[in-house]
C-alpha cells in the first residue's frame, strides 16, 4: 500500500475515487482502459472496459484501437504500474488521460460495483467444444491463420474487427490467438458492444498445437505472398 501511494504521489495524473471514476465511465465518449494483464483483467473487471496489457505488446495495440490521440480516457492499472503506463501513454501521444481508478481495481470490488468476467476455457473444455461445433474464431493475423488454425475456424483478425466490428454477428463464440493476448483484447471489445456469450482459451494457438484437436496442413509462412 505505501509503494502505491508513493507511486501516485510521482504521477501527474487525476486520481479518481470509485464515484468520480464511476461518473466519468459512464459518458459514453470516456473509454476504460484497463491495463492489467489478461488473467487478472478476465476474472473480474469493470463493465465496458477494454483490456490492453502493458508489455511490448501495449504501443502498437494502443494506437490501433485509439488512433484519435484526443480521445478521453480514465485507467485501471495494477499497483505499481502506473507511472509505467503514464510514461507509455505520454510517449505515445495520449495526453487527455482524465485520471485513474485510486487503489486499483481492488477498491472498485471492495465498493461492491458491478463487475463482470470473461470465461477462460481450458484446453480440454476448448476440444470438447469442437466436437460440438461450436463457432470458433482465429483472431490472430491472416498470415499466421493460413499457416495452420483448428479445423472449422473462421478468421477474424484483431486487425480487421477493429474496423468492422458491425459485421461480426452476436452469437456464442470462442476466441483464440497465438497466446491468449489478442484474443483478451477482442474478448473486450466485443463485450463493450453487447456480446455476452463470448470465451476464449487457455494459453491460444501456442497451447491448442500440443494437444489432440484437429488442425489444418501446416504450410510455411514464407510460401505466402506478401
Amino acid at each position: 500500500m505505501l509503494n502505491t501511494q508513493v507511486e501516485a504521489n510521482k504521477s501527474s495524473l487525476n486520481a479518481l475515487s470509485v464515484e468520480d471514476f464511476a461518473s466519468q465511465a459512464s459518458n459514453n465518449n470516456v473509454f476504460i482502459l484497463d491495463t492489467r494483464d489478461p488473467e487478472s483483467f478476465r476474472t473480474s473487471f469493470i463493465p465496458q472496459s477494454l483490456n490492453l496489457g502493458l508489455g511490448n505488446n501495449f504501443a502498437p495495440w494502443m494506437t490501433r484501437i485509439f488512433p484519435n490521440k484526443s480521445t478521453k480516457i480514465i485507467l485501471v492499472c495494477e499497483a505499481g504500474a502506473l507511472c509505467q503506463c503514464e510514461a507509455l501513454l505520454n510517449e505515445l501521444g495520449y495526453h487527455n488521460i482524465l485520471g485513474y481508478l485510486e487503489g486499483g481495481f481492488q477498491s472498485w470490488v471492495n465498493s461492491n460495483k458491478e463487475i463482470d468476467f470473461i470465461e477462460r476455457l481450458s484446453i480440454d473444455q476448448f476440444a470438447k467444444a469442437c466436437h460440438k461445433n461450436k463457432k470458433i474464431v482465429d483472431v490472430r493475423h491472416d498470415v499466421e491463420y493460413f499457416s495452420q488454425h483448428v479445423i472449422n475456424a473462421e478468421n477474424i483478425s484483431l486487425d480487421n474487427l477493429i474496423e468492422e466490428k458491425q459485421s461480426f454477428e452476436n452469437e456464442p463464440c470462442i476466441l483464440y490467438c497465438q497466446g491468449g493476448y489478442r484474443s483478451m483484447i477482442v474478448a473486450s471489445l466485443l463485450k463493450r458492444e453487447g456480446f455476452e456469450e463470448v470465451k476464449d482459451v487457455e494459453g491460444g494457438f501456442s497451447e491448442i498445437i500440443e494437444h489432440d484437436i484437429e488442425l489444418t496442413p501446416y504450410k510455411c509462412p514464407t510460401n505466402f505472398q506478401k
